[in-house]
């Protein structure tokens, strides 16, 4: 496993929507969380908030902001948040079989690694091609469960600093296949829908960059 690169630029970026997120939770009197929070820690407050009627609405727009809504709303209502532990963070399934619409999404912390593992083709590769590859297979493996062939229609990095695929998985396959939500974008969305009294944000608001002041 090798650690991810990223640029003073992006360093910057991150500082700037780091402080601007903190400004926004004293304004507001909410403490940010304390302590350590991984990757897998993280993760879970996501998709605690996917599993919320109150904020799943607000979070799913925030994730898939530049995913065309007819590619996924249109077949339904959110239906499938899965953590599978194995591969990719998370599987989200709009509508019901057989016409489901799935995003398969990995949310990378501050200096979470880059992870390679076996495709179900027996290939060893970087998570993201084998995400990508898996998705084709005529019965996708288990990771992908409840999900069928060709039914993923986007592929999701979440980064604390806004990097491509490009950065993160350099020299990979299917790095155009996936787009980044940066948390400086993701910040911002979910704190206007905070404003615009969503329930529920608190704590993946309070999570976003907490353990980070010594990432930097």
């Amino acid at each position: 496993m090798s650690r991810s690169p990223r640029t003073r630029a992006q360093t910057r970026a991150a500082q700037q929507a780091r402080a601007a997120h903190q400004s926004w939770l004293v304004a507001r009197d909410l403490d940010e969380m304390s302590g350590w929070l991984n990757e897998a820690a993280f993760t879970a407050i996501l998709l605690a908030a996917l599993l919320d009627p109150d904020s799943r609405d607000a979070v799913t727009a925030a994730l898939l902001a530049d995913t065309p809504a007819e590619s996924l709303h249109a077949h339904g209502p959110l239906t499938l948040q899965s953590a599978p532990g194995t591969v990719m963070d998370l599987v989200l399934g709009f509508g019901e079989q057989p016409d489901l619409a799935a995003v398969v999404i990995e949310a990378k912390r501050f200096e979470s690694p880059s992870n390679w593992c076996w495709s179900a083709q027996g290939e060893w590769l970087c998570q993201t091609d084998v995400a990508v590859e898996d998705s084709t297979e005529v019965e996708p493996p288990g990771w992908l469960w409840g999900v069928h062939q060709g039914q993923v229609h986007d592929f999701v990095l979440v980064d604390a600093f806004s990097r491509p695929a490009s950065t993160l998985f350099p020299g990979a396959r299917h790095n155009h296949r996936w787009r980044t939500v940066g948390y400086a974008s993701l910040g911002a969305t979910l704190r206007t829908a905070h404003d615009c009294d969503t329930r529920g944000l608190v704590p993946l608001l309070t999570a976003l960059w907490a353990d980070s002041s010594h990432r930097f």
